[in-house]
């Protein structure tokens, strides 16, 4: 006998489909914790209308809004977006025009609470995992 040892390994194919579960759970608390902190800088966004415009019917600051969605590389992302229907001068007046000068919103609000939105979605992605973890 040349000393061989056998051994039966079991489990991995649950191993395996825990771990996808597990990575597809952290991607939708992912793309959650994303929407959320979007959705604080949209609001900072649409104070930043209001105040920059003291007439305003109401349709512009109501246009601003978030959408989350995936690309073609898998990566979660999030649109501020302002416009559209009967909102479509917010653009005009957000970047300016020859007639109109600019008083920006969007911009700033990101700018301002870039920090906040990663800390925030930091945050949001560790409790993800720590309960995930705990065993959800």
């Amino acid at each position: 006998m040349t000393g061989l040892i056998e051994m039966k390994v079991t489990g991995i194919d649950e191993m395996i489909a825990d771990m996808k579960r597990l990575r597809m759970e952290l991607q939708k608390e992912l793309r959650k914790a994303i929407r959320e902190a979007a959705k604080k800088i949209a609001a900072i966004a649409r104070e930043k209308f209001i105040a920059n415009y003291e007439q305003h019917s109401g349709e512009g600051a109501k246009s601003i809004g978030v959408k989350v969605g995936v690309n073609e590389d898998g990566d979660i992302y999030a649109l501020i977006t302002a416009g559209g229907g009967k909102a479509f001068y917010m653009p005009f007046l957000c970047l300016g025009t020859k007639k109109i000068k600019a008083k920006p919103y969007l911009r700033p609000a990101i700018d301002e609470n870039r920090e906040r939105f990663i800390h925030d979605v930091e945050k949001a992605l560790k409790t993800a995992i720590d309960k995930e973890l705990r065993g959800g």
